[in-house]
């Protein structure tokens, strides 16, 4: 009986820490928008290119279709505005090399491109402990990560499954390549 308790407890234990392993790229909004607040941090790094700025707004006035409030000023962060990864949830606009956010979650090497194609965005979800998800919405390049800014912002049209997935870009629109 001691025993199974223990099991019991050790195994919820292990989900609070992980997260619930239902949630995917198909459950998003969720879990950044929950019983319509808003339930994230948009961090966007200090060093990015003005077209980062352009994918985290994207992504947030599609979040405000989804909220019964307003999406607010402060929503939308600063890389080195964040202390701990796994506090709360965070969607990360930028690759590793301009969002050190980005970096801590994808453990990048001295090679912050690595792992990154010419010509393709990529959106993961990660979960960061404390029941928390980060979404990484990059690119090698500012052009990629707005075209995983637009998946994101529109996922309602791209229909995103798993935990990670890449996008290439056709004019304005993002097509997917896995």
């Amino acid at each position: 009986m001691k025993k199974n308790l223990v099991m019991i407890l050790i195994a919820l234990f292990a989900v609070s820490i992980v997260g619930s392993a239902d949630v995917d790229l198909s459950s998003y909004p969720y879990p950044f928008v929950e019983n319509g607040e808003l339930n994230t941090l948009l961090v966007i790094g200090k060093l990015a290119a003005p077209i980062d700025n352009i994918a985290v707004t994207g992504i947030a006035m599609s979040l405000q279709t989804q909220i019964e409030g307003k999406v607010a000023v402060d929503a939308i962060v600063f890389d080195r505005d964040i202390e701990d990864v796994s506090a709360q949830n965070l969607i990360v606009v930028g690759g590793p090399c301009v969002n050190t956010v980005a970096h801590e979650l994808l453990n990048t090497g001295k090679d912050c491109s690595e792992g990154f194609q010419d010509g393709v965005g990529n959106i993961q979800l990660i979960p960061t402990g404390k029941g928390n998800y980060a979404l990484i919405v990059a690119g090698k390049w500012g052009e990629d990560t707005r075209v995983a800014g637009i998946a994101v912002a529109k996922y309602y049209d791209y229909k995103l499954t798993g935990y990670e997935k890449k996008v290439s870009a056709t004019g304005s629109s993002a097509n997917e390549v896995n």
